[in-house]
């Protein structure tokens, strides 16, 4: 069996004296999906941004490795993380008209995170950009500014501007918030088809367990920033162990919580 693409071990986050992150330790693999669970303030985000290196300054790491391809991201200068962010790791933020610069058209936008992690002419930058648009259906807009777009057509740019360098592992976080039921059913397809035609590692970050049960293989589940139960998602939704598991299956409605 081939090591995980990306490991976090036992993984420590503190704003100060707050611990945010207490003990995190999980995998994703290549061409598979590990879902990070739990409800808001449960450490999931900020567990991602350390992947980044996007901390905030209040922020510190205070304990634990997080090895992606073999090297401990923690262990990398400044300028070292930003050649592997981008390129070798796509984010998708949970706000993509925040990631969307409302004055410029969106190719232009997309062809700039082509030339932020690759040295190339503008003319092929610009029909990669193109192509990854096509690729989320969106070449036909190509010269559309975000305000004209959809919440899920805005979603799709954002992913295609994660995966125009096809990185090895996508990190989405809460993909689908605010999004409608179809739109989050399109927005959840077109991520693991990527997954699957890539050969990506996806780490999807949510607090919404319908879409866990539809897109995951494994799941962590977090609360108050340490991990309360992880299993494969067909036994950890046929048999939760630990009650708050239980307690968010109810939440959206999938059974009623067993007494404590």
């Amino acid at each position: 069996m081939s090591a995980p693409l990306l490991q976090i071990e036992q993984l420590q986050i503190a704003f100060g004296r707050v611990a945010a992150v207490d003990g995190l330790s999980l995998a994703v693999e290549a061409g598979r999906t590990t879902a990070l669970v739990g409800e808001s303030g449960s450490g999931k985000s900020v567990s991602a941004l350390s992947v980044l290196g996007l901390l905030p300054p209040a922020a510190q790491v205070t304990g634990g490795r997080i090895l992606f391809d073999g090297a401990d991201l923690l262990t990398l200068s400044a300028e070292e993380h930003r050649r592997v962010r981008g390129r070798a790791i796509g984010f998708v933020s949970q706000d993509p008209l925040a990631a969307l610069n409302p004055v410029y058209r969106i190719l232009p936008q997309v062809e700039e995170a082509v030339l932020a992690h690759q040295r190339l002419p503008r003319t092929e930058a610009r029909e990669r950009a193109y192509e990854a648009l096509e690729v989320v259906g969106l070449g036909h807009r190509a010269r559309q500014f975000p305000h004209q777009l959809s919440g899920g057509q805005r979603q799709r740019v954002v992913i295609g501007m994660a995966i125009v360098s096809r990185p090895r592992l996508l990190i989405a976080d809460e993909p689908t918030t605010a999004l409608d039921v179809n739109v989050q059913r399109e927005i959840l397809d077109l991520l693991l088809k990527l997954r699957d035609e890539l050969g990506m590692g996806l780490w999807l970050i949510t607090h919404d367990l319908a879409v866990v049960a539809e897109t995951a293989d494994t799941v962590t589940v977090m609360q108050a920033g340490r991990v309360v139960e992880q299993n494969g998602v067909f036994e950890l939704f046929a048999a939760p162990r630990e009650l708050y598991t239980r307690q968010l299956l109810a939440a959206a409605r999938w059974e009623e919580p067993a007494d404590a």
